[in-house]
């Protein structure tokens, strides 16, 4: 048996960037872009972007992605797309794992004191 796919494969991306279409008022890319418009940086730290994870590896998304950062930063924007993003969460999650310094909370931890565990562990500045 097979399955015939039309334009599903093209919209499953196009959520990340206008959930408003299937009626979900989620965060989304254009509102991530925005917000870094309006971050306070003095060096150029906003103007790579380093893709990872599986959502990154829809076919044209980089491209999408450059242009809706085109549509709201100004400068050079570069975009970085390594072959084997869809591994670097899990990368970046073993070397912090193996941190000595790295800060944590368990669930036993969250489940007794719920979200405020971030601010008194971690040392969030913000009440959460």
């Amino acid at each position: 048996s097979s399955i015939t796919l039309n334009s599903q494969q093209f919209r499953c991306g196009e959520f990340l960037f206008n959930p408003n279409q299937y009626y979900r008022t989620d965060p989304c890319i254009p509102i991530v872009c925005r917000n870094l418009k309006s971050m306070k940086s003095n060096d150029d730290s906003r103007k790579t972007i380093l893709l990872c994870g599986g959502n990154t590896m829809i076919e044209g998304f980089k491209k999408r992605l450059l242009s809706e950062l085109n549509n709201h930063l100004e400068g050079k924007i570069r975009v970085v797309a390594p072959k084997n993003r869809i591994f670097l969460p899990y990368i970046g999650g073993v070397i912090l794992s193996g941190l000595t310094t790295y800060k944590y909370i368990t669930k036993d931890d969250y489940d007794e004191y719920g979200l405020s565990i971030a601010q008194r562990k971690l040392g969030c500045m913000e009440k959460l």
